[in-house]
């Protein structure tokens, strides 16, 4: 339930833009899904969006992206 709300709250005009929901539609993509390049694509959204801000979720977003892509060899 959690992962299709995500993605619903994801595909809103404002809400497409909030890093949090990026990072949190990431990390359960990976956990949940094991669905690692849906989960990097979130986090590099995440990173992306939240590189202004320079807050633990920026930090966070860019250390799993790394590592999905790691991950994908």
């Amino acid at each position: 339930d959690a992962l299709r709300l995500y993605r619903t709250i994801q595909e809103e005009g404002v809400s497409g833009r909030d890093y949090t929901v990026w990072f949190h539609l990431g990390w359960l993509l990976w956990k949940l899904e094991e669905n690692l390049p849906e989960a990097e694509e979130a986090f590099y959204q995440a990173a992306r969006l939240s590189a202004s801000a320079g807050d633990q979720f920026h930090a966070l977003s860019l250390r799993h992206l790394a590592y999905m892509q790691y991950l994908q060899g």
